[in-house]
């Protein structure tokens, strides 16, 4: 009963999320990740229908250099952008950031999984922020 709700939440979620894409031309959802990480496995099953419903610009960095099976690109994660995502350098994952294309600003959407329903939320909920929050930086 709990997928069926939830698939049901993800489509509802989807359609609203429709037509609000152009967010994705100037921004990127990233994912850090260890391919032994079953936790990631299950992030990755989650993402992957999303980012390709609503063609989400992402890019997947590896801790370890290998890929997940839902996505077949990647990068393994530069020392920079561990840095800038972990600066106590306690690194966890899965880990979901937005990240600004235009300045590189990282945005932390979650440390650890997140099933459809909360992935959907909090997607809603930053992108509205990160846009109020653009809108008032770069107007002044």
């Amino acid at each position: 009963m709990n997928k069926v709700l939830s698939l049901v939440l993800l489509c509802v979620s989807l359609n609203t999320m429709a037509g609000q894409n152009s967010f994705w031309r100037t921004h990127t959802l990233v994912m850090i990740y260890a391919s032994t990480c079953p936790h990631c496995h299950h992030q990755a099953e989650v993402l992957a229908p999303l980012v390709q419903s609503e063609n989400i610009a992402h890019q997947l960095f590896s801790l370890d250099n290998q890929p997940l099976p839902q996505f077949k690109q990647f990068s393994l994660a530069p020392s920079g952008l561990l840095q800038a995502a972990y600066p106590d350098g306690k690194v966890s994952y899965p880990a979901l950031f937005i990240v600004a294309n235009h300045s590189l600003k990282l945005y932390p959407l979650s440390y650890g999984f997140l099933d459809s329903y909360e992935l959907n939320n909090r997607l809603l909920g930053l992108k509205e922020k990160i846009t109020q929050y653009e809108a008032n930086t770069y107007e002044s």
